[in-house]
């Protein structure tokens, strides 16, 4: 069977069945991924309750000193992928996930809404923005 591109992130992957029965019925089996070095983001956007998947064309470390370095997230926050104000689009390429989408996680996820609680996560590692004014999720809340 030929390589084909997993329908939620885009990656090129490899897929094989594993019986006749699997085959007949379309149930596949993932054997392996081609893991680029492109972060890819499950963007999850609180203003619109909808999901986007980010390519961010950057890698890992490009994106974490990116979102560093924003100042604020509000142009991005009605719609990520026409941001107001005339600031600069997210780089890379941004599809909204339809409804009915599967979501899947990917190495990076991203919350977006306001100064106060839109972060980035890679790895269970919360990452802000420059201009972030919400408490320090990286740090235990004592009761």
């Amino acid at each position: 069977m030929p390589p084909r591109h997993h329908i939620a992130t885009g990656r090129r992957a490899v897929w094989k069945t594993d019986s006749w029965d699997a085959w007949r019925t379309g149930r596949e089996m993932k054997t392996d991924i081609d893991n680029s070095e492109e972060a890819i983001v499950l963007l999850d956007e609180e203003f619109g309750y909808r999901y986007w998947h980010w390519h961010t064309g950057l890698t890992s470390e490009q994106l974490i000193k990116w979102w560093s370095e924003l100042e604020s997230v509000e142009p991005y926050t009605i719609d990520p992928s026409h941001p107001s104000d005339g600031f600069a689009p997210l780089p890379g390429r941004i599809m909204q996930l339809p409804e009915s989408s599967e979501i899947v996680e990917e190495s990076f996820s991203a919350h977006l809404n306001d100064d106060d609680d839109s972060f980035l996560k890679k790895n269970g590692t919360y990452f802000f923005h420059r201009g972030y004014t919400g408490p320090d999720l990286n740090v235990p809340i004592k009761s």
